[in-house]
């Protein structure tokens, strides 16, 4: 039996302990690569921004429907761009959030 060491966000990025929320998922992003993670999100762009034009948090997309993004390889994305091999549910759902603010900020 091998030994496998945890790797969280901040195991493997300790600066990310003084980041905001927001900037913490951004650096993600740019570590991973928006491109490759705009591909989780399966939805239309006139329902995304309406979405966030009413609340930039997204919580009206239903919560089934982020994790429903996020089990299509995305923590096999993570562990291989970033050595991260433990990522909860709650910060996948957190990352594609800020990807849909960036995706909807980079249209505008």
């Amino acid at each position: 039996m091998h030994n496998t060491t945890t790797k969280s966000i901040t195991t493997v990025y300790p600066e990310v302990k003084n980041l905001s929320h927001q900037d913490k998922y951004d650096f993600l992003i740019d570590k991973i690569g928006f491109e490759i993670l705009k591909t989780f999100i399966e939805i239309d762009m006139e329902k995304l921004k309406k979405a966030y034009k009413k609340d930039k948090t997204f919580n009206s997309i239903k919560l089934k429907r982020w994790n429903e993004w996020t089990k299509f390889g995305l923590r096999n994305l993570i562990e291989n761009k970033t050595e991260i091999n433990y990522i909860s549910q709650s910060e996948c759902v957190c990352l594609l959030k800020a990807v849909a603010r960036r995706i909807v900020k980079n249209e505008a």
